[in-house]
């Protein structure tokens, strides 16, 4: 068994991160709104579930494991 370990290189990291931020971005989007989720227009009320209903650890699961 090799127990060797190198650093991940700054670029790897630089692209993990970006991939955690935009999974995380579009769960939030899934979660609080109904339409606009890139806000191509100005967020508006209509756009934003009144009530948030359902179990979120799935889509949490989701972004988790998206990024590995």
């Amino acid at each position: 068994m090799n127990t060797k370990q190198t650093p991940l290189s700054p670029d790897l990291l630089r692209n993990m991160n970006a991939c955690w931020r935009a999974a995380n971005y579009l769960a939030v989007g899934q979660i609080y709104l109904y339409d606009n989720p890139l806000l191509k227009e100005s967020l508006k009320l209509e756009h934003v579930k009144p009530r948030l209903l359902g179990h979120w650890a799935p889509r949490l699961a989701k972004t988790s494991s998206t990024c590995t």
